[in-house]
């Protein structure tokens, strides 16, 4: 048994020294300094071993002292097909404090980044179709399908599997624990990680978590929620109920309308292009507003001038999100997690929007979904976590359900949808919840800064919506 201990030793350091040895200085952009970069391979689905093994890119920023702590920062990123390395200097410059003492290690998700991407879409700039309604394009469609078929199906990007990654990196570098940062959707594949390995998970911070039950009820709810809010905001509101005192009727009059024909410029090109906007596509355009509190604000004058016919408002606002064309980003692993959603989906919610909502996110899913084996449920909601000290950022847009507990701190941010790490105190709430010795109290955590941050006032108008050129626009 003595031997046995001292052999399994041995691989771990060997495995470790490996990692290391084969790692190698690089620079990625937006960030000044090398960082470490180096691969793994790892089994594409352990139940289908024909499939043989994938890679999988990781990186890590070095803390800035000459003997930082050994328990360094992990970092599981939210956005569903978006590449972690690209987004790595802004969230550098967030954890400052942090990375002082403690290394900053991520994984380019399996199916993104230089992790055996999933890149199923023609580069270039997109129309206004695909960018309200990602797959409206039947071409992309089939071809993210065939790629996802091609990798193995959807079990080969469930959080289990994602998990199981993270696991293998932990111990390829020799780390005894982790502390992990995970943001909305990668909340899923901490808790997965935990289930895994209980023991090596120091402390967690979750950022904006989704419900692990029924993401697309939670999300469809949501932007009812918003929705109904915004309306009764502005109904209270004497400037925004002057200038728009039918704001509710107005959004009938604008379903009344579709399908609607249009011919609108480009936002990101100005070329003229035609669109056919229907309901399904009016659901995703509101769903990605009523996210952002500062553009909620401007919906009331965009919905205004759509009921009477003129759609350039609301597009500019759901544009102002759009990613640049140069970013990367994976459509196949977006689809192959949305729709492993499906499988979770065990109701609707009960509001007429709400509905509304969910309907129409459905019917999307179920035909971009249309071939792809459904996977069983996960039971992650299942898991107890009481044990690990976690902190929970929690934005207007997250699990409603979070409470504190005995080794859990909840700090809701009544004015932020998503991203609570972009304002500016939270860096500093995530740092003294870090340095801290287990779990600390609440109160030293001083995140009054978070509550006081409020969404604005509705009926606003921004700059960039006044500002929107004249178009084109053909009736239905």
């Amino acid at each position: 048994m003595m031997w046995r201990c001292v052999l399994a030793v041995l691989l771990l350091c060997s495995s470790a020294l490996s990692a290391a040895q084969d790692a190698q200085p690089c620079r990625i952009t937006g960030y000044s300094y090398e960082i470490l970069c180096g691969e793994l391979l790892v089994p594409a689905d352990p139940q289908q071993p024909q499939l043989g093994t994938i890679k999988v890119a990781w990186r890590k920023i070095a803390a800035r002292a000459r003997y930082p702590r050994p328990d360094p920062l992990i970092w599981i990123p939210d956005g569903i097909g978006g590449d972690a390395t690209e987004y790595a200097p802004g969230l550098s410059a967030t954890l400052t404090r942090v990375l002082n003492t403690r290394d900053l290690i991520w994984l380019d998700t399996r199916g993104s980044g230089a992790s055996s991407p999933l890149q199923c879409a023609p580069p270039g700039p997109a129309s206004i179709s695909k960018r309200l309604e990602r797959f409206s394009d039947a071409r992309t469609l089939a071809a993210c399908q065939q790629a996802i078929l091609a990798a193995g199906g959807l079990a080969v990007y469930t959080p289990q599997r994602m998990a199981a990654d993270h696991e293998q990196l932990r111990q390829q570098l020799g780390l005894k624990q982790v502390n992990v940062l995970a943001e909305g959707t990668g909340v899923e594949v901490a808790k997965a990680w935990v289930r895994l390995q209980p023991n090596v998970i120091n402390k967690m911070v979750w950022e904006s978590p989704l419900p692990a039950d029924d993401p697309l009820a939670f999300q469809s709810s949501y932007s009812a929620d918003a929705l109904a809010r915004l309306l009764t905001n502005c109904e209270q509101n004497l400037r925004c109920n002057t200038a728009y005192p039918t704001l509710n009727g107005r959004l009938e009059q604008i379903l009344r309308q579709l399908p609607v024909s249009l011919t609108l410029p480009h936002p990101q090109t100005g070329h003229l292009d035609n669109v056919i906007l229907d309901e399904r596509m009016l659901a995703s355009l509101l769903t990605s507003i009523l996210r952002s509190t500062s553009l909620s604000s401007a919906l009331p004058a965009a919905l205004e001038q759509a009921a009477n016919g003129h759609w350039l408002a609301l597009l500019g606002l759901s544009s102002s999100l759009w990613s640049r064309d140069d970013t990367r980003f994976n459509h196949g692993l977006w689809l192959a997690r949305q729709c492993q959603w499906l499988t979770q989906r065990q109701g609707a919610p009960s509001s007429v929007w709400g509905q509304w909502f969910h309907q129409h996110k459905v019917s999307s899913l179920q035909t971009n979904c249309a071939g792809l084996s459904p996977l069983p449920g996960s039971g992650l909601a299942t898991v107890d976590l009481d044990d690990i000290p976690t902190l929970v950022l929690a934005a207007r847009y997250s699990d409603a359900t979070l409470a504190d507990r005995a080794r859990r701190h909840v700090v809701k941010v009544p004015g932020a949808t998503q991203h609570v790490l972009s304002h500016g105190c939270a860096r500093d709430v995530i740092y003294r919840f870090m340095a801290a010795d287990g779990m600390p109290e609440k109160a030293s955590l001083d995140a009054e800064c978070l509550l006081r941050i409020k969404a604005p006032a509705p009926g606003q108008v921004s700059a960039p919506l006044q500002a929107l050129p004249a178009a084109k626009e053909v009736g239905p």
